[in-house]
């Protein structure tokens, strides 16, 4: 008779591995964020991923476009897909304000179906800041006022708004059973698609309120803003002090924007050092979007133009570069097509352009790896200005002495986020002694690493080769209550490349260390000008809190995360 439940529970087991195959498996816990990285199924989640907005919303699609589109993103190894949760207007999703039409809204609900039984996790936004779609000014023409801006603040415009809210959240899936609200194929919910007002503080305010809303009703998904993150102050405004805000976004199209390589390098890499180390959220790169020619295709056909993807491949290995080095949570591209579907905007990608999606599945296999293995992050924001230090410099003895004071700022120019340490001046053979970087507590206490998840403590430095050759370095410790210098051997450093030195490679106890800095020396040759230096913790696979390495260890101001850029 006991074996009766247990056969029962079995058999509705294996009906719905049937019915849904796969969902259950891969698709088996909600998306987290903590500190500056995601967290799926109490491991990290760092992902690569797309965007198709019409999979789930557009009445001409089809199943079978959908499942292309979806089973293209899954042989490319991308585990999130960006799609549209709104289509607003007539013959969309909501044909009117509050009506909606049951026969598109079948098609979300597959699109959701189908991504949860591949094991692909969705961001799903609730309205457009542009008219494609419907989008805000849909709002603005129902509710019978005028101007874009009036959707921030009318309160008929919020009330529709807020409406097609409840009614996404609490959407029963017809396929899966499953509300919206409940279903951990949905990894985020989105305000909307690149807002944007005349005002900041207008939108700062709509954010602020409609968060919260939404957290009201579902507290277990994840949600962001969709801001584009074009003006940086802007950038942090939105995402600063917002406890409903899980994590920033941002987007880039050079084309559009009259962007150069370098620049949008740079542009990536300003806005992830802003999360990590002022927001302390994780940060994506929402949408990303390169003309497969070097201009738009014209006619849009589905091939894209000429099919020359060279200039497209450069600029996506670049910034995938950035986002995965630079610590960034994930990516999602612009735009992932189904074969057939036009190349209206000219950034289509097809299965059938090998060399870019050959790009993008090594990207996804590098992303993956991060979620199994160790993540190293940066200890020490050198690039903000605002960690409050004070100097000691003293050139004839060759010493920098750094300790945490009142907000005074940080003394030396600030190079890409790394500190730049300028002052040396080594000529001559042999070994000729250069000088330190030293870095203290504040109030000289201990920094006490035990049980904060740290494999390795590293220490990365740059030598620009333009300023000579034959430079080394070394490192040396004070551990505990002892001043005994403990110093490692030196090591070359190659002119114009990172060289990451390791703590314990050294044999050095990081479980109570007092200070510690970087000594140079020269081997012959010379050297003239600055080095750049980073201070790194390789964490272990378990996630930690996402509080703190170091606060309550005496580096008081200190536990913002940095990185280390390119130079």
């Amino acid at each position: 008779m006991r074996l009766l439940p247990l056969i029962r529970l079995l058999t509705t087991l294996l009906l719905l591995l049937l019915l849904f195959p796969g969902s259950l498996l891969a698709n088996n816990g909600f998306v987290s964020a903590q500190g500056t990285q995601f967290s799926l199924n109490e491991k990290p989640f760092y992902y690569t991923g797309t965007n198709n907005y019409y999979i789930g919303i557009d009445p001409g699609i089809s199943q079978p476009q959908v499942d292309e589109v979806l089973q293209s993103a899954k042989d490319m190894g991308v585990t999130v897909v960006r799609a549209w949760g709104f289509n607003d207007g007539s013959g969309g999703l909501q044909t009117a304000a509050g009506v909606y039409d049951e026969t598109v809204f079948k098609k979300l609900d597959y699109a959701i179906s189908k991504a949860g039984q591949l094991g692909i996790k969705l961001i799903i936004p609730f309205v457009n800041n542009w008219d494609d779609y419907g989008g805000m000014n849909q709002y603005v023409n129902w509710a019978g006022t005028t101007g874009h801006d009036s959707f921030y603040t009318n309160a008929t415009c919020k009330d529709y708004y807020q409406n097609h809210i409840s009614t996404i959240l609490n959407r029963v899936n017809t396929y899966s059973g499953v509300a919206y609200k409940n279903d951990p194929t949905i990894m985020s919910w989105e305000l909307a698609n690149e807002p944007r007002a005349t005002n900041s503080d207008t939108l700062k305010t709509w954010i602020t309120t409609m968060s919260a809303y939404v957290k009201g009703l579902d507290s277990k998904h994840l949600l962001t803003t969709g801001v584009e993150g074009q003006n940086l102050a802007d950038f942090r405004k939105y995402h600063q002090n917002m406890p409903n805000i899980d994590f920033a976004t941002m987007h880039i199209y050079p084309d559009s924007w009259g962007m150069n390589l370098t620049a949008s390098k740079q542009y990536i890499d300003d806005r992830i050092v802003e999360a990590n180390t002022m927001l302390r959220l994780p940060v994506i790169l929402e949408e990303f979007g390169k003309y497969r020619d070097v201009a738009k295709p014209v006619p849009a056909v589905p091939t894209g133009g000429s099919g020359n993807t060279t200039t497209r491949d450069t600029y996506f290995q670049s910034f995938y570069d950035v986002v995965r080095e630079s610590h960034g949570a994930g990516s999602n591209f612009w735009i992932l097509y189904h074969n057939s579907y036009p190349d209206h905007d000219g950034f289509g990608v097809y299965s059938q352009d090998t060399s870019t999606t050959n790009i993008i599945k090594n990207e996804a296999a590098l992303m993956s790896a991060k979620n199994s293995g160790y993540r190293t992050v940066p200890l020490f924001d050198f690039g903000t200005g605002t960690q409050g230090w004070t100097r000691d410099w003293n050139p004839s003895g060759g010493s920098l002495t750094l300790s945490q004071t009142e907000a005074k700022g940080f003394p030396f120019p600030i190079s890409n986020g790394a500190l730049q340490v300028n002052g040396l001046n080594l000529t001559g053979s042999g070994w000729v002694d250069g000088g330190a970087v030293r870095f203290i507590p504040y109030n000289y206490g201990i920094m006490n690493f035990a049980g904060e998840g740290i494999e390795k403590f590293t220490v990365q430095v740059l030598a620009p080769e333009e300023y000579g050759s034959g430079l080394k370095a070394s490192i040396y410790i004070h551990t505990g209550s002892s001043w005994t210098w403990n110093e490692g051997p030196w090591i070359a450093l190659t002119p114009g490349e990172w060289t990451e030195i390791y703590f314990s490679t050294l044999g050095f106890d990081l479980t109570s260390l007092r200070d510690f800095g970087v000594h140079f020396a020269l081997d012959g040759g010379s050297y003239i000008g600055p080095v750049y230096i980073d201070f790194l913790a390789t964490e272990s696979p378990v996630p930690l809190p996402g509080s703190v390495l170091l606060l309550g260890s005496g580096l008081l101001g200190l536990a913002a995360f940095s990185r280390r850029k390119r130079q």
